[in-house]
Order: C-alpha cells, then structure tokens, then sequence
C-alpha cells in the first residue's frame, strides 16, 4: 500500500497534479447508506464518492431517517457510522429497499425485505 501511495504522489508531482490524503475510515459503511440508493450506484463507487467529499473538505453526516437509531448521539459522527453498521447488519443490496434518504420522515422498511431468518431475528431484536 505504501509503494502505491508512493508511486502516486511522484507521479502527481512530476505532472504537477496536487493530490489530497484522506483517512478511508467508513467510507464504505457512510456511502452505502447514504448514496447507494440515492444515486443507483455500487456500494465501491459510493465508497469512492465519500472519498473524493473528504478530499474537498466535507463531514458525512448520518441521513435524518437513520438518527433515531444511533444510540450514542455525542460521539464522533464515525462513530455513528459504527453503530449503524451495527445495526443494520444485513446484505448491501438490501439498503436499496430499507429506506429513502430523501424521505427524512420514513419509517425503516424492514418487513417488505426478503431476509435471512438470522437478519430477520437481528433486526427484530434491536428494532422491536
């Protein structure tokens, strides 16, 4: 990773492009739950978007329908990542039907998801 990370840098030098370092921490977990549905893209691409916001200077707050669910609401925000991902222990490409970023007010749409009895009683558990 450090060769990499080495090669880049040079070669943006010598070409003159200036190249911003930003910690990857929960870009993955923050940008499947807040741009994967919202823009219909892979949970990598939304890793990436996250990434590039970071880059210019952006904090990725947790979307108003999934506050509710963050128990320690004083922590870091990537903490509240941490918690939500948790929480919401199932598979990617169930977060295309759990909810609507752009609906703040909804309700997690649990019940209309074709789960594993595992995800099903994890989710009963901690939503019940």
């Amino acid at each position: 990773y450090e060769k990499m990370t080495s090669a880049i840098l040079n070669r943006a030098d010598k070409r003159g492009v200036a190249v911003f370092q930003v910690n990857p921490a929960y870009t993955s977990i923050s940008g499947k739950m807040k741009y994967m549905r919202k823009f219909g893209i892979s949970i990598h691409q939304s890793a990436a978007f996250i990434i590039g916001r970071r880059g210019l200077g952006y904090k990725e707050k947790v979307p108003k329908v999934l506050q509710p669910y963050i128990p320690k609401k004083d922590a870091h925000h990537w903490s509240h990542w941490h918690q939500l991902n948790n929480q919401l222990d199932i598979r990617t490409h169930h977060f295309y039907q759990l909810y609507d970023v752009d609906q703040p007010k909804e309700v997690l749409q649990i019940e209309r998801l074709h789960l594993f009895e595992s995800e099903k009683k994890k989710l009963a558990k901690r939503f019940a």
